[in-house]
């Protein structure tokens, strides 16, 4: 009878751990599409911190905060991404509407810039498909098939450029989601993180969530800093040198502040390089220098130390490895997945290390005590 119990008990023990494993698998499949989200909502987080800070001192309903931080951001983001397709669609036509450029579409590549549309229309071969549509020749089905298979490539490129742009909506949608309740409910989800440990891990568990949160917010805001001081110290720069869209120029520095080795150069070397090339040799060398110590240097050897040196855990090449080494291997979103990875290790560790120190500095004030009682 207990064999018969035992062999039960295996089976559904076996029956439960097959049955883990299987949703664990489909969670963390789930889970992984919304990395993306997951790791720009932390960075909202610890970004907007100071702005919820100050905000929660005068309303003390939580969530009013939040919301408010929130609209701000949103409001920031399509205020810039606005400004920047108002930018590129002015460009464009000028560009369009340029007679050296005129010319060049039309004796090299036959289109006509006037009509815009017709040369679509024309390109796609519009025409002949419909009248092979109203008047079907079956001498002709290759053809009609040809011009078919350009409007399926076409038909696909647009669905997929659409497709592209929801998935960035909606992964956006759910990084504000995350920010949201992830401020809201932070106490509850720190709560839910430590009773899941046993009793004698529990503070242990509690300084890790402190140790990670302090280190995320070094490293977030270090980088953050630094890129909003690059983009206010490019802006100054491009104004004073009377460059051509400086606000949507600084912020497109700003962003790629953000992104270690690419930097803010991609931005003021070309247009150094233009300078030079239009005959502005000497403007275009003290513009250039100019950038590269006060907008790359300053920044970077100066702001970002000042910030991240609070860190004690990670140092700054550890830091410089955690992005670049977590763009190589998650791509993009790297950037901010490599630091939270790096940082967890380096959290146990420093745990592990100050808890040994306090261990040894009880032992001896133990040992102190007791030869003073002697």
């Amino acid at each position: 009878m207990r064999k018969d119990n035992f062999n039960n008990n295996n089976i559904y023990a076996f029956i439960i751990a097959a049955l883990i494993l299987f949703i664990s698998f489909f969670v963390i499949k789930i889970l992984a599409y919304f990395i993306p989200a997951l790791c720009i909502g932390l960075f909202i987080i610890y970004v907007t911190r100071p702005i919820y800070a100050t905000l929660e001192r005068f309303i003390k309903n939580k969530t009013v905060p939040i919301a408010i931080t929130i609209i701000i951001v949103i409001t920031s983001i399509v205020f810039f991404s606005t400004y920047f397709i108002s930018v590129a669609a002015t460009e464009t036509t000028a560009i369009l509407n340029n007679p050296t450029v005129i010319n060049i579409i039309s004796t090299q590549y036959n289109i006509n810039t006037t009509d815009l549309q017709a040369e679509i229309l024309k390109t796609i071969n519009y025409d002949t498909i419909m009248l092979l549509l109203e008047k079907p020749d079956l001498n002709n089905i290759q053809e009609l098939q040809t011009y078919s298979s350009q409007i399926s490539y076409t038909i696909n490129t647009i669905a997929g450029v659409l497709f592209s742009l929801g998935y960035m909506i909606l992964q956006l949608t759910i990084a504000f989601m995350i920010a949201f309740y992830g401020v809201r409910d932070r106490k509850s989800i720190i709560r839910l993180i430590t009773d899941t440990v046993p009793e004698t891990h529990k503070q242990f568990m509690k300084k890790f969530v402190k140790e990670m949160d302090i280190s995320l917010n070094n490293i977030f805001m270090g980088i953050f800093v630094t890129a909003v001081l690059t983009g206010a110290l490019a802006y100054i720069i491009f104004i004073y040198y009377s460059i051509p869209y400086p606000i949507l120029l600084a912020t497109a520095t700003a962003i790629l502040t953000l992104i270690p080795i690419i930097g803010a150069w991609l931005i003021y070397t070309p247009i150094s390089m233009l300078m030079f090339f239009s005959g502005n040799a000497e403007t275009a060398i003290t513009f250039f220098i100019l950038n590269l110590i006060v907008v790359s240097s300053i920044p970077d050897w100066i702001t970002k130390p000042l910030i991240i040196a609070k860190e004690k855990k990670m140092n700054i090449l550890i830091v410089i490895i955690s992005f670049i080494g977590g763009a190589v291997v998650f791509g993009p979103v790297g950037f901010i997945l490599g630091p939270i990875l790096m940082a967890m290790p380096a959290s146990i560790i420093y745990i592990l290390i100050h808890e040994d120190k306090e261990e040894k500095k009880e032992e001896k004030n133990k040992t102190i005590l007791t030869s003073k009682k002697k």
